[in-house]
């Protein structure tokens, strides 16, 4: 079984116990408490359990080791949780259902962790949808922090002893080409990493960050902006590309491939190129430079 599937599993069906969860293995009560109480399991547990340590001891001894450490952390956790909260989750009837009610008690013990208004805004919002929307975004900030501090940490005799370089003309120049086609939630980002700059720790995070987002955005040689709406296209574009598309001609929308890259430069003008060849058109009005002659210097 692959180190995934026994995690899972463990999950599943790790209820041996519980008041004992936090022994010593080598204590010979705590043994006789944990066998008392795999005899009072089901012959079915039972061998699921003779099963799962089967497996634990068929892998490497570093997957061993990290297993038994998730398993241990698991039934401490358990154990100290409110009986309501763990009969929800021994009684769930499938390892899904288990992990889903885990999640689901794990995401409100990490919000009680949030600054008060976090947790007024999470109790005022009503849709599951929208609540599990606040907790991915409110996560993904954490560990986007979480990455910042750990990227000054591994840099932090260059930070201290100020041997950063200053930012170039060139440098500058290629942030403002670059935060000019970004999609808006990363421009923000940009941007308020850009203040921090005026501080010692804002130069290494904004380093990072610009190497993240040149990797994910390549800047293309052309305009610095251009049209990022469907409405925004030349006429003579719109014209050629309504006669080969019905939708289009009927206002009735945009192809998927074009919905999705509307509102971003140049990735719209080389989704409707892209269409466009597709269905072999020819734009009268090229979006971007077309040959060498085009390309500014």
């Amino acid at each position: 079984m692959k180190p995934r599937g026994l995690l899972i599993l463990s999950i599943a069906i790790i209820t041996v116990s519980l008041s004992a969860a936090a022994g010593d293995p080598d204590n010979v009560s705590f043994l006789r408490s944990q066998f008392a109480a795999l005899q009072n399991l089901s012959p079915g547990r039972q061998q699921q359990l003779r099963d799962l340590d089967r497996d634990l001891h068929a892998l490497d001894a570093e997957s061993q080791e990290r297993l038994g450490r998730v398993l241990a952390k698991y039934n401490h956790w358990l154990a100290q949780l409110p009986t309501d909260d763990r009969k929800r989750i021994t009684d769930a009837a499938t390892a899904y259902e288990r992990l889903k009610i885990i999640e689901e008690i794990k995401d409100h013990e990490w919000i009680e962790t949030l600054p008060k208004a976090y947790r007024d805004r999470y109790a005022k919002t009503e849709k599951d949808a929208e609540r599990r929307r606040l907790i991915e975004n409110w996560r993904a900030d954490e560990r986007e922090r979480r990455e910042e501090w750990h990227f000054v940490l591994r840099n932090w005799d260059d930070i201290k002893d100020n041997r950063l370089p200053p930012v170039t003309p060139a440098e500058e120049a290629f942030v403002v080409n670059l935060e000019s086609q970004l999609p808006t939630p990363e421009r923000e980002r940009l941007r308020r990493v850009r203040e921090l700059m005026q501080e010692d720790r804002g130069r290494p995070v904004f380093l990072k960050m610009l190497v993240e987002l040149a990797d994910r955005f390549p800047l293309l040689p052309g305009p610095l902006d251009g049209p990022r709406t469907y409405e925004a296209l030349p006429k003579a574009d719109r014209e050629v590309l309504e006669k080969v598309d019905k939708t289009l001609a009927k206002k009735k929308g945009l192809p998927k491939e074009l919905q999705d890259a509307q509102g971003r430069w140049p990735d719209f003008a080389i989704a409707v190129s892209r269409f466009a060849r597709q269905n072999r058109v020819s734009l009268p009005e090229p979006l971007g430079p077309i040959n060498k002659e085009t390309i500014p210097v």
